[in-house]
């Protein structure tokens, strides 16, 4: 009877191991996917750090090739983990997501200072595909790292984003960087100034080269944002335009004072698009319904026209008509008495 006892136990632990839950891997976390479902990527996060080593590489390098945005998360907190090639798993699926400019502190940090060679090199990558320019300087000093990969790719990384080549020595970088740096605060404020201006044409302008100021994005989205508002429609799309393409939220736009009904505007485009049988600007279907509405006028302008010429020239009928009647009465008249007086 004792020894039925543990024989009872072991058969009840065996029991309730195959009915608990399977274990939790890269696979089963990134399973909903096939079935169209959305992932959260906090519990992504969450989940997936308490994976193995060698799930969390294969969890990295699954949301690098689906390049699932929900997984940015997990892998930006993956960039501080303790094994190198879950590290270098991040990196990779990091640089596929186009980098992101939040963790841009702790790619240069890895940039200059891990111990892996390949985890360096990936920084650097990393740091590019997030078109910080900020990040200029600090790819500048691993030009001199021990390691040529990672040297070479540093030189890459610095012609890509800034789009010019000045060797492979830091301090030529770093001195065309600060010369930057004093050229936009001389610039950005002559640009605010002419974000003001009355003209239409200038305000364009200053929109179009803060759209290319990536080197100090921050400044040039707080100039670009209330831009966005403008009283002109197509200055308002042209500063979100350029905020997207800094890689900023755009703002809503607001209904302003003067500017017309989005539905008049609508119904007055889709009308003018229907009769040109093409999609037609807002400023052509203006002009369109312009035209339309003039011939309109025009139009109803001959048709009172015609009538009241109509009615003049019944009165003139009329008038000749009973001018005939009575001569005609009075020819009668005279007939009968000459008749009378023949008789």
């Amino acid at each position: 009877m004792l020894r039925s006892v543990p024989l009872a136990l072991l058969l009840t632990i065996g029991t309730l191991a195959a009915a608990a839950d399977p274990p939790v891997t890269a696979a089963s976390l990134l399973a909903p996917l096939a079935d169209g479902a959305e992932i959260d990527g906090d519990a992504l996060a969450r989940r997936g750090s308490e994976l193995p080593p060698e799930e969390r590489i294969a969890l990295a390098a699954g949301i690098a090739k689906k390049r699932l945005a929900a997984g940015r998360t997990f892998v930006v907190d993956r960039l501080r983990d303790g094994a190198p090639a879950v590290r270098i798993a991040a990196l990779d699926a990091l640089i596929k997501l186009g980098g992101d400019a939040s963790a841009v502190e702790t790619l240069i940090a890895v940039a200059q200072r891990d111990d892996a060679p390949r985890a360096r090199m990936l920084g650097v990558m990393a740091l590019a595909a997030s078109s910080d320019a900020t990040a200029v300087p600090a790819i500048a000093r691993c030009l001199a790292d021990a390691d040529p990969e990672v040297a070479k790719s540093a030189h890459i990384a610095l012609c890509e984003m800034t789009r010019v080549d000045l060797g492979t020595a830091a301090e030529a970088w770093l001195r065309w960087h600060d010369e930057r740096e004093l050229e936009a605060n001389d610039l950005l404020p002559r640009l605010a100034a002419q974000l003001q201006d009355k003209d239409p044409g200038r305000v364009r302008l200053a929109i179009a080269r803060l759209a290319l100021y990536r080197e100090r994005r921050d400044e040039a989205v707080e100039l670009l944002n209330p831009v966005v508002q403008h009283d002109d429609a197509q200055i308002g799309a042209l500063a979100a335009t350029a905020l997207k393409k800094l890689g900023a939220p755009v703002p809503q736009r607001l209904v302003v004072d003067g500017e017309a009904r989005p539905l008049q505007r609508s119904l007055v485009t889709g009308a003018a698009s229907l009769i040109a049988g093409r999609p037609l600007s807002e400023s052509l279907s203006s002009l369109i319904a312009g035209a339309l509405l003039l011939g309109v006028i025009g139009g109803i302008a001959l048709m009172v026209f015609l009538m009241r010429t109509r009615e003049v020239a019944a009165k003139v009928a009329k008038g000749m008509t009973r001018r005939m009647v009575k001569g005609a009465k009075d020819a009668t008249r005279v007939i009968r008495k000459k008749i009378t007086f023949t008789s």
